[in-house]
């Protein structure tokens, strides 16, 4: 089947003016701006009945500190058939949710697995001493940060 994406959601803050010259902000989560422009005059032409809505800026919000990365291991069982088969996996991620999106979609789209024949059996953030994983040692002594794009700041 095809993969699904790894969707990142961003919220923006949009500004509209009135044809009474009133300026309107808008905050939307969504994961582009077209989105969030749809979402936000639907919302705003149900609020104010106003016809005329003049878009001026949307503005990416985004959060000012860049996440740290740090590595988890992720203990878990899975079935396959009839057999129940354990696996050890380590991810590079900025919080246990984010590991666990990644987790998830790793083994959906590697094992074809879904997430209801995953049992997960412990996840732990490691040190650099206690990191198996090839893939992930290459990084051992990098203090990773995560690639985050963030728009310059102008206010």
């Amino acid at each position: 089947g095809m993969l699904k994406q790894f969707k990142k959601i961003n919220l923006y803050s949009l500004f509209y003016k009135t044809n009474e010259n009133k300026i309107l902000k808008i905050s939307i989560l969504s994961e582009n701006i077209y989105q969030s422009l749809n979402k936000s005059k639907k919302i705003l032409h149900k609020m104010i009945k106003s016809e005329k809505l003049t878009f001026i800026t949307s503005r990416i919000i985004n959060k000012l500190n860049i996440p740290k990365a740090y590595t988890f291991g992720a203990w878990i069982l899975h079935k396959k058939k009839y057999f129940v088969i354990s696996s050890y996996l380590e991810f590079i991620a900025d919080s246990i949710q984010d590991c666990i999106s990644q987790l998830y979609f790793w083994i959906e789209s590697h094992y074809h697995i879904s997430r209801k024949k995953l049992l997960l059996l412990k996840i732990k953030k490691l040190s650099k001493e206690e990191i198996m994983k090839k893939y992930i040692l290459q990084f051992k002594h990098v203090d990773i940060t995560l690639p985050v794009f963030i728009k310059k700041k102008n206010i």
